[in-house]
């Protein structure tokens, strides 16, 4: 059910990466996920910042999305989030095409740049940015591998600062291995 959703999400992802610790203190904030999907991740990061951010601050949240879903599918799925309804109504009225492609979307009265990546994880290599923390939401190895070649986890962490943060619902041995030869 949503609130199990919800409460995960904010579990593995927000607090994880100590997310209302870190928003109070940084002025400028490097988000990156590997799989949008819902955009879950996205809308309760967003919530969380307004309640915690440092005045005057920015957040910059990147997604990587291969298969971006249709505003149907979107309005379909906040329908069990109606505690997120002002985030989600304005997602879907500011969602980019489904086109391959960079698409920034800039919630001014926020302070938030989203940049939804509609390709594949590869791309990510192509990307200029350091993150702060990192949502590994990639699923587990069996049902979404790309997300977890040893090529992407190097992609992540040369796109990590030093003293960055990730997390993931994955607890896979093997994800964990590659994790540490590329540094983390």
């Amino acid at each position: 059910n949503s609130i199990d959703a919800v409460g995960e999400s904010e579990y593995v992802f927000l607090n994880a990466n100590s997310l209302e610790e870190r928003f109070k203190l940084q002025e400028n904030f490097v988000l990156a996920e590997l799989g949008f999907g819902t955009g879950l991740n996205f809308l309760l990061t967003w919530k969380l910042w307004l309640k915690t951010r440092k005045k005057n601050s920015f957040l910059h949240y990147v997604s990587i999305e291969n298969r971006p879903l249709t505003s149907n599918q979107l309005e379909a799925v906040y329908k069990n989030f109606l505690n997120l309804k002002k985030y989600s109504s304005s997602l879907i009225d500011n969602l980019p095409h489904r086109t391959t492609g960079i698409h920034d979307v800039f919630f001014e009265d926020n302070n938030i740049r989203l940049t939804l990546v509609y390709n594949d994880f590869s791309y990510l290599n192509k990307l200029d940015f350091l993150a702060d923390a990192w949502f590994l939401d990639g699923f587990s190895p069996s049902k979404n591998d790309t997300a977890w070649s040893e090529e992407i986890i190097k992609f992540v962490f040369n796109k990590t600062k030093f003293q960055g943060s990730f997390s993931s619902f994955t607890s896979s041995s093997s994800v964990q291995k590659k994790l540490k030869k590329v540094g983390f």
